[in-house]
């Protein structure tokens, strides 16, 4: 379980008569010195720079929760924390520490008082908006410009197809950028070798939030994020947008702080929870093996995997989508060259334990029904697949 222990807060309030026409500027730096993080504010609205080792790593960009509206700064909070951590599955790492210089600017915008909350690690920063009194007329929208040199070069994915990269900042214009939707995360390798990537962290917490979306900025010559609610509750809080650094593109894969930014763990026990790798039956339907045998969806197939996974130590195997035709309400019928119940028993004769996808493009079996019927059926672990925007309202 994650537990956060504050071991020094400070609270510095600055007065305004009027903070959109007064320049202010307020920094923290990283618990290392090396990283700093300044926001200004005046009449074009607030902004963020970020520099590493006295480089610009992200220039002056604009930040914003809801657009066009003037910011007043009422007074700043710094928090410094020190704390460690067990995650429940641990990946690379059994302990995690979490070490941030913090800032928390109380702001009134719109008539609305609410706080930017932003977190300095020295591997990565962390920008999150809390926001009082929302209606369903508010226009939110949680908007980040990332202003890089224009040599600097950024790969992005595109779903299923090969990653695009390298791209030049100075190359890029509205029309090639809606050539392919970017994907996150976004990595950036700076002129100066400099390392960042672009995402986010814990919409958990984040009610009616879906995944921020990045594109290309043609008047400002920036990447931009947007994160927008689908529904708005009186209380808003944002997920966390996330800018990771390092020297070398692989310091981006061994950094803790987007887990660290996430919500702690809210199950008790969670010694049920037993992570590990996977066959995968989907990519392989049609393949034709050495032996002439031809992988489809089918019995025989899929005894083929789990005998591949027992011999190489693999824990799961994950059956995909079509091994059911249709469903009803507590009803499947199945693929005609599947015996399940054969699968099932052979998979638990070789201590391989089983995966099964659902989902509603073929009817609707009733999700009260569903993972009960799953659990009888001795499965571990449901992939439940084209979820779309009801990811949020189910979470």
């Amino acid at each position: 379980m994650k537990q956060v222990s504050l071991t020094f807060s400070m609270l510095l309030f600055i007065a305004f008569f009027n903070a959109c026409s007064v320049k202010s500027n307020i920094n923290v730096s990283s618990p290392d010195k090396k990283v700093e993080l300044t926001f200004e504010n005046n009449e074009e609205g607030l902004t963020y720079q970020l520099n590493r080792n006295n480089e610009v790593l992200v220039g002056v960009s604009s930040i914003s929760i809801l657009p066009n509206i003037p910011v007043k700064i009422l007074n700043t909070e710094i928090n410094s924390v020190d704390t460690k951590w067990n995650p429940v599955w641990g990946g690379q790492f059994s302990e995690i520490k979490d070490f941030y210089n913090e800032i928390v600017i109380h702001i009134e915008v719109g008539g609305k008082t609410g706080k930017l909350l932003s977190r300095v690690y020295n591997d990565g920063v962390g920008f999150r908006f809390e926001l009082d009194n929302v209606t369903a007329e508010d226009q939110l929208d949680f908007y980040a410009e990332y202003n890089l040199a224009s040599n600097d070069v950024f790969y992005y994915t595109v779903g299923e197809h090969p990653p695009v990269g390298p791209v030049a900042i100075g190359s890029l214009s509205d029309e090639q950028a809606k050539l392919s939707k970017m994907l996150l995360p976004i990595v950036v390798e700076k002129s100066n070798k400099n390392h960042l990537s672009f995402l986010e962290s814990d919409l958990y917490s984040s009610k009616g939030f879906s995944t921020m979306t990045m594109n290309f900025n043609k008047e400002s010559g920036t990447l931009v994020s947007s994160s927008k609610p689908k529904y708005i509750s009186e209380k808003v809080v944002t997920p966390w947008k996330v800018i990771l650094f390092g020297d070398s593109a692989g310091d981006l894969v061994t950094s803790t702080v987007t887990v660290n930014l996430a919500a702690p763990c809210e199950i008790e026990n969670t010694d049920w929870i037993k992570p590990g790798k996977t066959m995968w039956d989907w990519r392989v339907h049609g393949y034709t093996t050495p032996d002439g045998f031809v992988y489809g969806i089918n019995t025989e197939s899929y005894k083929r995997f789990i005998n591949f996974a027992d011999k190489k130590g693999i824990e799961y195997f994950l059956i995909d989508a079509s091994w059911y035709k249709s469903a009803t309400k507590g009803y499947f019928e199945l693929t005609p060259e599947l015996d399940l119940e054969a699968v099932i028993a052979y998979a638990e004769d070789k201590d391989v334990e089983l995966i099964l996808y659902y989902d509603r493009k073929f009817g609707e079996y009733g999700d009260k029904e569903l993972f009960p019927y799953f659990q009888s059926l001795g499965m571990h672990g449901i992939k439940y697949g084209f979820m779309g925007e009801q990811c949020s309202v189910f979470s």
